[in-house]
Formats: structure tokens, sequence, C-alpha cells
């Protein structure tokens, strides 16, 4: 996103040409006192370098503008409104050319009132370098019934395609975060039903956001859109944000899992790893009525085993993630499958504002030796999701170092239900292999 850079500051130093085509249509009445035709609001004094002008004030919706105080209409100075005023001339209360800080120069001030209590009160401070500039932590706009205009934007926005969001507080402060909730910018607001007006903490920058009638802000300097939202969620997907990568394909062959397989006699005693091989292999994909139903069989080759003196077991884990936020669809049979008339495992996995609903059943079978692999387990998965969600992975994962994190981790489902990826104990996501299923 671009932000505009050089805003109320930089543009009033331009004030003549902006206030020209704000306001000087209005007034020009050739070889008449322009000053009598009913557009001056005020009259004042500007002091800059220790000279005085008399000059008088022309408001519109958009600017106050300063003419000297004579009969032909020539333009000396302007401000520019960080907002548009509605009915500024009706609503128009004062205007102050008051020294404000007490450097000897002339600084502005505007006011307007609406009759039902609203009050508008403006402040510009000059600068010599880039003349009046804005100051929005002296200003403020309230709207009647003593309700605040801020208050119809307070909350967290989402700059759509941008992974930024835009916080908004009571006190009228706000901040662009990151997905990671760390500021990047932060300032105050200035708000109307029009819309709002950021102004960025330290350097005058200003961005503008427009309110439109389906509830978002548009940004329409940078063609942005800023949508409400209760949460930070990047656009980024997950996967992608921590290159977790996609690397075996369903119906690809077998690819080889480095430390797949634990084997370990009673007790866990003579714990040992080995590599493994896994494939994917597709049944069934058909969507009906808004649902996808998709079936497969997650297949694990053992190649060789060690030997044992005594009765062992082996070990081999896999398990459904989503692609966009990283969250593990719980799978309470993974060890024990689910029997053909029980219920399901269920998910909802909230993304971009929307929510999916996923179901699944799985069911294990082992083969013993095949040919010259030792044994083959094939875990079969029956998913019932919405039509519209893409992003279901399969992890088939690497196996921890112990038993004891070999124990652990078939516990998983009490542990950590709904777990993010990153966080799931006894799993390096770095050393699965991952399927990408749609």
């Amino acid at each position: 996103m671009n932000i505009r850079s050089k805003s109320l500051a930089l543009i009033l130093c331009a004030g003549t040409v902006l206030s020209l085509a704000a306001c000087g249509g209005d007034g020009d009445v050739a070889g008449d006192d322009w000053r009598t035709t009913g557009l001056v609001a005020a009259s004042g004094t500007i002091t800059h370098d220790g000279q005085s002008v008399d000059v008088v004030v022309t408001v519109d919706e958009e600017s106050a503008a300063f003419y000297w105080d004579r009969p032909e209409q020539l333009l000396y100075d302007s401000v520019k409104f960080p907002m548009t005023v509605p009915n500024a001339r009706d609503n128009f209360d004062s205007i102050s050319f008051d020294d404000l800080n007490g450097d000897g120069e002339t600084d502005v001030t505007v006011d307007f009132s609406t009759a039902d209590g609203g009050e508008t009160h403006l402040v510009w401070l000059w600068e010599p370098e880039t003349r009046y500039v804005f100051q929005p932590d002296q200003s403020y706009d309230t709207i009647g019934g003593d309700e605040d205009p801020v208050a119809a934007y307070v909350g967290l926005w989402e700059y759509q395609d941008e992974n930024l969001w835009l916080r908004i507080h009571e006190d009228a402060s706000w901040e662009f975060v990151n997905s990671a909730d760390e500021v990047l910018y932060d300032g105050v607001v200035l708000a109307d039903s029009s819309g709002v007006e950021l102004h960025f903490d330290g350097n005058g920058d200003t961005l503008r956001l427009d309110a439109s009638p389906d509830g978002t802000l548009l940004d329409n300097v940078n063609g942005g859109v800023l949508v409400p939202t209760d949460t930070i969620q990047s656009s980024v997907p997950f996967f992608e944000q921590k290159g977790l990568e996609l690397t075996a394909q369903t119906d690809g062959g077998s690819y080889l899992l480095k430390n797949g397989l634990a084997c370990y006699t009673a007790g866990g005693n003579d714990y040992t790893l080995r590599d493994c091989y896994w494939s994917v292999d597709i049944i069934r994909d058909q969507t009906s009525g808004g649902q996808r139903q998709l079936e497969f069989n997650a297949v694990c080759y053992l190649p060789d085993l060690p030997i044992f003196n005594s009765t062992f077991a082996t070990t081999v884990t896999s398990g459904l993630y989503d692609y966009n936020t990283g969250t593990w669809l719980t799978d309470t049979a993974s060890y024990t499958p689910t029997a053909s008339g029980g219920a399901p495992d269920t998910q909802t996995i909230q993304w971009r504002g929307s929510s999916y609903d996923i179901e699944f059943r799985t069911t294990v079978n082992w083969s013993g030796t095949t040919g010259d692999v030792y044994d083959v387990m094939t875990k079969t998965y029956v998913v019932t999701m919405p039509e519209d969600y893409h992003g279901l992975v399969l992890a088939v994962e690497a196996q921890p170092g112990t038993y004891a994190e070999l124990s652990k981790r078939e516990n998983l489902d009490s542990i950590c239900p709904g777990g993010n990826i990153m966080d799931m104990p006894t799993i390096d996501p770095y050393t699965s292999l991952y399927f990408d299923l749609g």
C-alpha cells in the first residue's frame, strides 16, 4: 500500500491554487467591491515576520480563504479543512488569528457549531517553510446529542490484500498493525459522517478513508478497501508464511519420510527410528448440494524393521491440517480407528471472514508383508467439507526421538485439540511431508 506522503502540510503550501479553486469562483464581481456581495464571513489581522495584514475571510465546505481587505478580490492565504464540513457557511462560528504557541506568528483556529450542539474546532500552526500545518491533536469534531463521530469507526479494520490492519480507539488514536499485531504507524484520527482522516504521528502525513454504504472504508488514493473484522488474520496462508511446502502429490507415487517409523518393545524399550515411504491415493472426490466428499488412502510402506528378541510394536502417524490457518483437524482416532457407527471427528475453520465445518472418519488396516516390504499400513479417510473450502492438507510426520515423547504424541487430542501446527508438542513441522488435498 502507498500512503499519501505529503498531506495537508504540503497541500497548504499550494494553498493559493487550492483555495482559488474552492472559493474564488463565488465572489468575483468585476468593477464592484466584492466584500459587499455577502461572501465575507469574518475579518482579522494576520502577522508574519513582524508585518501585519488586514484580511477578510470566506468559508466553504472544504477550506477557509483569507483575502486582502480591499475592493478587488485578491487571495492572501488559506487553510484546507482535513475533512468536508457540511453547511460550513451556515454553521460557521468564528475564526481566530491568535498566536497559539508564542512564536510571534499568526496561527489559525476555525470553529463551527450546529443547531443540535455539534462542534468542530480546527487548529493550524504557522511553520515558515510549510506555512499553516494542521494540528489534529488540538482539533476535534463532535456531533449533536453528545455522540462522538469517531465512535462509528472504533474497532478493528482489515486492509484487504495488504496484510495490514487499522485499529481505531475511542480516544481518537489509531494504529496500523501487521499480522503479529506489531504497530507500524500510529497517530490521531478526525472523523465525520463521510469517513475518517488519519493523521500520522511525527511526519504530518495523512490518509483519507471514505465511508461506503456497504460498511467498508475506501482508500480512494491507493484503490484499497478496509472491512470491519474481529480478529487479525493474515491474508497470506499460514503454511506459506512459515515456509511449509506441499512437496508431495496425491496419486503421485510414494515419498520417503526420514525417521517416519518408531519401533519399540514393551515399555518403550529398544526404541528405534526407521525411514518409511508414504503415498496418497484418491478413491473418490465428489461434490453435491454444496458439499464435497473426499475419500482417500494414506498408505505407509515399512521396508525393513530392526530385529528384536521379543514382541515389539511400530508407530506411524499422520494428520489433517488447514493450509490457511495451520489448524490441526483433531483426530481422536489417530491410534484407535473410528468405529463404522461412531461419530466423526469435526473441526470448524475460520478464514477470511468465512466459517467452514469439516468432518472426517478414519479406518486403519495393516496388511503385513507384501513383496519385499515388511508391512503396509493403510489409513482411509472420508472427509466432508463445504464445496468452497480450499486448504485441506495431509501431513505424515517424523517420529520423536524418545518413547516418552511418542507417548505424549499419542495424547495430543487431549493436550492441544485444534492446535496450530507450529505449536504441537513432539512434532517438528519441518520434518513432515505434506500432501495437497485441495
